[in-house]
């Protein structure tokens, strides 16, 4: 009963008794109600814990640290998760034509590609920030993995982005020919020659370069010609200097630029880096034992021979790669290649124990050397530490799975040739048969396939490949083919 009085005390005025509900001062009266204090503290309180709240939260994101992940432990249960990656930028960025960017990186467990819309590249722009093939690179951004297990991270702030940049020289142009591609490279010159695109064609200007160890093209799209300062310099005769991605068509090594802030044009000669007599043909690859490969030779180019020691291949959902343990004698390396090198190699797998001869870039993870392998024709199978039967000269139509691995010589006339990634094959007849025969661009250079074409006669020695059923001759080196009918 007291405490039902209480709870009228605290709706009525106590001078009126008018009902006052929650207000602090009677409606009737305007005498004040008292005991409002408890209510009004609540809201106060209430109000202050909500501002704190908000605070602590902001706080707390603000000051949290991104979680730093490899990219092989990425799953499809991780998408729109923000998160950080380190690596190495795998190329040279590329503009997209909405204005924005994006480039890959590796962090020696697996690739994405990371993009950024216009604005955020537009601000990396301005901070003098271009991602470039070797660059060490930290980025954040929130991941989109695709059905497809396709891992991409889109950047939201140019901020998130942090780099150290690799050193570039500039090198003679022979040098490019030996770089794998997507190496970035710093070269100049002088303009020999300028091939504009058709109107309305898609191709791109083609830029010829020359200095003392010899020529390359230089290609770029029509934005960047647009956006050249200088459009009459761009002519024989004027220098020529360019930061620029090594890349390959239709076999060819050609250079490709991706800002036009990366050519510079003059009209005199830009002072080239004095070229040894020794570099005036284009530079080759290196050959080393493989105890001779150390983390100093970073970024360089080598070739090794050995047998297969060990073979891991990545679970079918993951983006590791495959991984290759060679050893030589001096020593073991473990050779790294992805899913586009190992879709070329079905049926060709490397399997323990054969003797191969790999070309790859020398990389370091995990203070563990790694020879990077970008192309399948940089995996070669090699005979010199296991007996081969030489079955001399043949008819292709005599030639038979059963001769897998063994060295056979053919004549016969080239058909129209289709290019591939790395390479070339020309379907070779003798009225007998017809077998494939593939050129690895690392093996047989574009110059010493000039003289081939339709029609041609070749005499060839090489080991029979069965490659998905498909029987394949694969020349180790341009000695391994012959020009017949008195041609050179």
């Amino acid at each position: 009963m007291g405490a039902e009085i209480e709870s009228q005390n605290q709706v009525q005025c106590p001078h009126c008794g008018h009902f006052t509900g929650p207000l602090s001062r009677c409606a009737y009266c305007g005498q004040r109600m008292g005991k409002r204090m408890k209510l009004q503290t609540l809201r106060v309180a209430a109000l202050l814990f909500a501002i704190g709240g908000l605070f602590l939260l902001h706080l707390y994101a603000s000051q949290r640290e991104i979680p730093l992940i490899q990219i092989g432990s990425i799953k499809p249960t991780m998408n729109f998760a923000f998160v950080r990656v380190q690596g190495t930028v795998e190329a040279d960025s590329r503009m997209l034509k909405s204005g924005g960017l994006f480039f890959s990186v590796d962090d020696g467990s697996g690739t994405l590609s990371a993009f950024l819309g216009k604005p955020q590249a537009e601000d990396l722009s301005r901070a003098g920030i271009f991602p470039r093939a070797g660059d060490r690179v930290s980025v954040a951004g929130t991941l989109s993995v695709s059905a497809g297990k396709d891992v991409s991270l889109r950047v939201q702030s140019a901020g998130q982005i942090e780099i150290e940049s690799a050193e570039v020289k500039e090198i003679p142009i022979a040098e490019a020919y030996s770089l794998s591609d997507n190496s970035s490279v710093l070269i100049n010159g002088v303009i020999s020659g300028v091939s504009a695109p058709r109107e309305g064609s898609r191709a791109p200007w083609t830029v010829e370069v020359k200095d003392t160890s010899g020529t390359i093209q230089v290609v770029f799209w029509q934005d960047i010609f647009e956006a050249l300062s200088d459009k009459l310099l761009l002519k024989p005769g004027s220098g020529f200097r360019v930061r620029a991605s090594v890349t390959s068509y239709k076999g060819q090594k050609q250079l490709s630029a991706s800002r036009v802030e990366d050519i510079q044009l003059s009209a005199t000669t830009i002072a080239a880096p004095v070229v040894p007599e020794k570099q005036a043909e284009p530079s080759k690859v290196s050959q080393l034992k493989i105890s001779d490969i150390t983390a100093e030779q970073k970024g360089a180019t080598t070739t090794v021979y050995g047998k297969v020691s060990k073979v891991w291949k990545p679970a079918p959902d993951s983006r590791a790669p495959h991984k290759i343990i060679l050893s030589d004698g001096s020593g073991e390396i473990e050779c790294v290649y992805w899913s586009k090198v190992a879709d070329a190699l079905v049926g060709n797998e490397p399997k323990e124990g054969d003797p191969l001869e790999i070309t790859g870039r020398v990389d370091v993870y995990n203070d563990k050397i790694q020879l990077k392998v970008w192309e399948a024709g940089d995996i070669r199978s090699s005979f010199g530490s296991a007996p081969v039967a030489v079955l001399g000269l043949m008819k292709i139509g005599a030639i038979t799975k059963e001769m897998a691995k063994q060295v056979v010589t053919v004549e016969g006339t080239l058909q129209e040739p289709k290019s591939i990634r790395g390479g070339v094959v020309y379907p070779l007849s003798d009225g007998s048969g017809t077998i494939q025969l593939l050129f690895w661009d690392k093996q047989v250079s574009g110059e010493a396939r000039d003289a081939l074409d339709v029609g041609t006669r070749v005499r060839v020695t090489a080991a029979v490949v069965d490659y998905n059923g498909t029987l394949e001759l694969i020349p180790a080196d341009a000695s391994a083919f012959q020009l017949l009918d008195g041609k050179k």
